[in-house]
Formats: structure tokens, sequence, C-alpha cells
């Protein structure tokens, strides 16, 4: 199963902000990275007077948008979708996820941010670290500078992803970095005979936009490998 974790705290703690740096620590590291934004308030994410908007005010339960290298769904809900449903849609394609909020569901391993050292910690909250309280508030609960996301990551790297990230240190010559599932990666780069490390994202997006711009030429209906030299 994909790790999840919860980054918890009060309003305006920092949480988004931690989030992006670890965001960012780990796809330096190569891995895909999903997050959860859990909210109190009411929202919308399409522009009023767009064709999706349209479908959606016309009674559409569910509207999907796709492009070469988006996807997006919007679906009409009687009841809030479950942290567990979506971490059920979310996981095929993702190594961790963090998800911001959720501070009361205790099955989940979270990461609170707090400023006041002698704050009480719930039982109930299954922290794993803290981050920005000055000194660790329990002896076997780490506590992080939020400015040192590579310290965070280096944590949950070792806690959660210790065969994933042995995968990503495994590059042998010639043969190519495997994916989470240990296989090849499809999309391989070499620059001067050299191979390259693309991540898995910039894969997908080279992979689409390489196999859309073939589609509309002669002969090259449903194919299996493409290959594609550039002298310059």
């Amino acid at each position: 199963m994909t790790p999840v974790v919860c980054i918890i705290g009060e309003q305006d703690s920092g949480k988004t902000t931690l989030i992006e740096k670890l965001i960012g620590e780990f796809v330096r590291r190569g891995y895909r990275v999903s997050t959860v934004k859990h909210t109190a308030h009411s929202f919308e994410i399409d522009r009023e007077g767009s064709d999706s908007y349209r479908h959606t005010k016309a009674g559409a339960d569910k509207v999907a948008l796709s492009h070469l290298t988006q996807f997006a769904m919007i679906e009409k809900r009687m009841a809030e979708r479950g942290l567990d449903d979506i971490v059920h849609l979310l996981e095929p394609d993702t190594d961790i996820i963090l998800a911001e909020g959720y501070k009361g569901l205790k099955d989940y391993p979270k990461i609170k941010l707090i400023k006041d050292s002698k704050k009480i910690v719930s039982k109930e909250e299954n922290l794993i670290a803290t981050v920005g309280s000055g000194r660790p508030i329990k002896k076997d609960i780490p506590d992080f500078d939020i400015n040192d996301p590579r310290a965070i990551v280096d944590f949950l790297e070792e806690k959660f992803l210790a065969e994933r990230h042995a995968s990503l240190k495994r590059v042998d010559g010639e043969i190519p970095l495997p994916d989470s599932r240990g296989f090849p990666t499809p999309v391989q780069l070499k620059v001067n005979g050299k191979d390259v490390r693309i991540k898995k994202f910039v894969q997908d997006i080279l992979a689409k936009a390489i196999l859309g711009m073939i589609s509309t030429l002669r002969g090259t209906e449903k194919p299996k490998e493409v290959e594609i030299r550039i002298k310059v």
C-alpha cells in the first residue's frame, strides 16, 4: 500500500509551506508524489461559462477534462469522500501521498507543526514527528526545522520508502532505472551515448506528446515501441 502521511497543525501554522518543500525534495529524488487537501469550506475548480461548467450545470454527475498533459474530474457528491477512498484513487501512480489536514483520523501517521514546545500531544494523533517546536516534545518523536525538508524526507524515506529508495539508487551501466514495479522505465533518454535519468512525470509528458504527434501519421497504428534519434 502507498504510504500516506498527514500534515496537521493550527490554521496558518505553515502546513501548505511545509508540503511544498517536501514535494520539491521528493521530486528531486525521483519520487512520484500525490497530495490531498482537506478543507471545511466549499470550493469551485471550474470557470463559469466554460464547456465543462455548462455540462455540470446541465445536470451531469461527473465531468472529466482531458488534455495531453493534464486530467481532471468534477464529481457531484452527497457526502464527502473519505481519505481511504481518495488514496485508492491516487495510489496506482504514486510513491507517497501527503495529506494536508485530517487530524481526526487516528489510523494515519501524522507530522504536526507546533510552535509551543509545551503543547500536550495526544496518543490519538498518531504522531511520527513534529516540526518547529524547537525541541522534541517526546523522546520517541523527532522534531524538525520547517526549513530543512531534506532531513524530513530522509526520515520519511527511511521509515516508509526504504525499498523504493534502493531501486532508485540502483543504476548499473546500460541497465535503465527501474520503475516502482521493478520494470525498466518506458521512456529512456541517451545524450552522447550516456543514459540520462528522467523523472516519471517527464516520461509521461514525453510519451504522450510523441505518441500524440505520430498518431496523425500513416503506418503508425498501435505502436509498441518508438525510437527517435536526433543528431545536432
